[in-house]
């Protein structure tokens, strides 16, 4: 399919153009479930804690990118590395760091078009910015300043490095550099929902045994590591709250132990939203209010 637009009918969006000023993304450039956007306050203060070697990042399962974009703004990092296994979100990155006013363009287009959507969803023979502007219409953003979101991650992600790989392949690759912070953010065990995450890219239940290898391989990392678990609430995007078996949550809790008890780790628990959710935090290095992680929790 070839884009086919009216100049006309983009003067008021040209208007806005992008404002070369910002430098914060107030919310991530496009929304998934999981992102960790309220995260983030919590993160700047451990950037600030880290010790001085770390020069470098990794996020494994980057996702919306929020974090790398927080670690560019920080300002310390000399290599930024994003990973995840989602052709389409790595493919929307690349066109975005090329052509970012273009894309910006496009996506606000099409959001006032739905029907041009449908037209390159129902395409077989999609270019690299097709999917990439597909992509954001399927996953808009929670704020409306869509102009401001493109400017800011325009800034920030310039000197991200975007990879397309198996996340365990590409920690296995970094275990030995000791200047690197690695973020493992990976599906939540048994999360239900990710087939409908608006991605073309195969997805797969993220099982207990996948959470087992990632856990024994970040063991052995040399630098700094931040490893996400959710251990309450639901994991389900369909089921309210209330219908969730909390055994299931507590059996994930046990497991979540059998792999970092008692193995000189730190944990600290988050609390997520209004609805009992919390997630935690496990790490190699004795962050402020971390606990030793030595004991069932």
């Amino acid at each position: 399919m070839q884009f086919s637009i009216v100049m006309a009918e983009l003067i008021y969006i040209n208007k806005q153009g992008l404002d070369i000023s910002p430098s914060t993304l107030e919310t991530p450039i496009f929304h998934l479930h999981g992102n960790k956007n309220w995260f983030r306050p919590n993160f700047k203060e451990l950037l600030e804690e880290l010790p001085s070697p770390i020069n470098s990042s990794l996020e494994l399962f980057g996702g919306t990118g929020i974090l790398s974009a927080d670690i560019s703004k920080n300002g310390h990092f000399s290599k930024i590395l994003y990973n995840d296994d989602d052709r389409d979100k790595v493919d929307f990155f690349k066109v975005l760091k090329k052509s970012p006013g273009k894309l910006n363009l496009y996506c606000q287009y099409f959001t006032h078009h739905p029907e041009k959507v449908t037209e390159l969803e129902n395409s077989k023979h999609l270019s690299s910015f097709e999917r990439a502007v597909l992509f954001w219409c399927k996953n808009p953003p929670s704020s409306r300043k869509t102009g401001t979101l493109f400017s800011a991650a325009s800034i920030l992600y310039t000197n991200v490095e975007f990879s397309n790989s198996d996340a365990l392949k590409c920690l296995q690759k970094h275990l030995n550099e000791d200047n690197l912070l690695i973020l493992c953010d990976s599906p939540y065990i048994y999360t239900k929902g990710y087939e409908n995450r608006n991605t073309q890219s195969k997805q797969k239940d993220f099982t207990y045994a996948d959470f087992e290898r990632f856990a024994k391989e970040i063991l052995k990392a040399k630098g700094i590591f931040l490893f996400f678990c959710r251990i309450t609430a639901s994991r389900s995007y369909y089921i309210p709250e209330e219908q969730q078996n909390t055994e299931a949550d507590k059996y994930i809790r046990g497991k979540i132990d059998d792999c970092f008890i008692n193995k000189g780790l730190f944990y600290k628990d988050f609390s997520y939203g209004n609805h009992g959710t919390i997630e935690r935090v496990i790490t190699n290095h004795p962050f402020n209010d971390f606990l030793p992680y030595s004991s069932h929790c």
